[in-house]
């Protein structure tokens, strides 16, 4: 099941990136600064933005961030399966640009990566969160 979460520093960099979709876990990171090798990781009763505390970090689900991502940036990312002998995985992504609530202006498309793919990957999870460090360093960038 752990396959499912962002990894520790993933949840720490999309906190610094302003994620604030609720979630079911969180790390309390309060009595070790930033320390990734010292944190405990909470599943409490009950779903919310655990990033608003100084003290936590949520944890989402890899789904859940791909829909931030998705919701937020207009970034749309995609895992596909490479068949050439066995199954590997590689990522792409497209961002939209533009106003959606207005396509009549004439500044509005799309990013388009499809046919620029990533390095395969030997798993699926494996590709899903080597895309997820992509896509948080793509907004990094434009934040700076």
């Amino acid at each position: 099941m752990g396959n499912l979460f962002v990894a520790y520093k993933q949840a720490f960099d999309l906190k610094e990136l302003g994620f604030d979709v609720p979630c079911f876990s969180y790390i309390y990171n309060g009595d070790t600064g930033n320390n990734v090798d010292h944190y405990v990781e909470v599943v409490p009763s009950k779903s919310q933005n655990y990033n608003t505390d100084l003290l936590c970090i949520s944890t989402p689900l890899k789904s859940q961030v791909f829909q931030w991502f998705r919701d937020t940036h207009k970034i749309f990312p995609e895992i596909l399966t490479d068949c050439t002998t066995e199954p590997k995985f590689c990522y792409t992504y497209t961002r939209f640009f533009g106003n959606p609530n207005d396509l009549a202006s004439e500044e509005w498309g799309w990013e388009n990566t499809i046919g620029q793919y990533s390095l395969l990957y030997r798993t699926y999870p494996e590709a899903e969160s080597e895309c997820i460090d992509k896509l948080i360093e793509i907004i990094r960038s434009e934040q700076k």
